[in-house]
């Protein structure tokens, strides 16, 4: 599983740090959001045997808390809590820090496959009412639904609109019929993607360690055929009323989409690193441009679409010049 290399110096130290920070992270809140990036920095800054010890330790450690602080967070539904930790954690550590025939798996297809699964187990729990996540779900949509009607202003007939049809029941039903057809895959995606830069970023800076990145990245050719039908078969599922096929032809479209935005992300850096040549301040505002950008609502929708449609349309135009017999173009250790 381990080569002897991997396993003879084991981080102790920092498996330990990382496991705590990240514990810490999920019972903080506000910050719940970012708690596998410690992961993913044991992962990518040391060897398997230690971001796999850091995972261990962060698991326990998650239970251990949970179990001690069971009755003050009694609403919190620990035993669901726990076990999505623990799944979500062991998906992350397989993708940034693979063993055996899984390391063969190019580091792109196992983001999305790790990406699936947890998609799978949020689904599982949104559609498993006694588990506790569903009401905490409700209660989520109640706010949400009070927070509109609150910004809604005074107008008698929009308000008695939102009142009627906005209702926690309808946000649920909405979250549900969307997490099928893809957008639980997309919620999955973006935790491990956020989390996996930012462990990246803080490699570079802590362990001086630089990993691959999206400028030379690409999809095997085949990929657009697997885009062509699964697009076809949410189409005749939709239209057949069919659902097992319109729900597996949309997530494989997502998939698809997902990789090939990578792709056309890969397309855009590889053109922007011609920057260089252009005085300091121009590259500055360049920048600026691009953060306002994907900040920008309605705005990023846009640049979005342009990548996916960059990152396909490098099927046929070859925008980068690609050296296929050369190193690996993934973001390989």
């Amino acid at each position: 599983m381990f080569t002897r290399e991997s396993s003879s110096d084991i981080a102790w130290v920092p498996a330990l740090v990382c496991a705590t920070l990240c514990v810490f992270f999920m019972r903080s809140g506000l910050l719940a959001f970012f708690f596998l990036a410690p992961l993913g920095f044991m992962a990518y800054g040391y060897n398997p045997v230690s971001a796999w010890l850091c995972a261990l330790a962060a698991i326990l450690g998650n239970g251990f808390c949970l179990a001690l602080f069971s009755l003050q967070i009694a609403a919190m539904f620990p035993w669901w809590d726990c076990i999505y930790f623990t799944v979500l954690a062991i998906l992350f550590t397989a993708m940034a820090s693979p063993m055996a025939h899984w390391a063969r798996i190019r580091e792109a297809y196992r983001f999305v496959i790790v990406s699936g699964l947890g998609a799978v187990l949020f689904l599982l729990f949104m559609n498993i009412e006694a588990s506790g996540f569903h009401e905490v779900i409700s209660i989520q949509a109640e706010l949400l639904r009070e927070l509109t009607l609150t910004q809604a202003g005074t107008d008698v007939v929009q308000l008695s609109m939102l009142e009627q049809y906005l209702t926690p029941e309808t946000l649920i039903s909405l979250l549900d019929f969307v997490g099928l057809r893809g957008g639980a895959l997309v919620s999955c995606f973006l935790i491990f993607l956020v989390s996996r830069q930012l462990s990246l970023v803080f490699t570079r800076l802590i362990r001086h360690k630089a990993r691959g990145n999206l400028i030379h990245f690409h999809v095997d050719s085949q990929l657009i055929w697997v885009l062509s039908v699964s697009l076809l078969a949410a189409l005749a599922g939709s239209f057949f009323t069919f659902i097992p096929l319109e729900i597996t032809g949309w997530n494989l479209l997502v998939a698809c989409a997902l990789l090939y935005l990578a792709q056309g992300a890969g397309i855009f850096f590889h053109f922007f690193m011609t920057l260089r040549a252009l005085p300091l301040f121009l590259r500055i505002a360049a920048y600026v441009l691009i953060v306002f950008l994907i900040l920008s609502p309605g705005v990023n929708m846009l640049v979005l679409a342009a990548l996916l449609l960059l990152g396909i349309a490098e099927n046929w135009v070859p925008f980068r010049a690609l050296n296929l017999s050369g190193p690996s173009s993934t973001p390989e250790k």
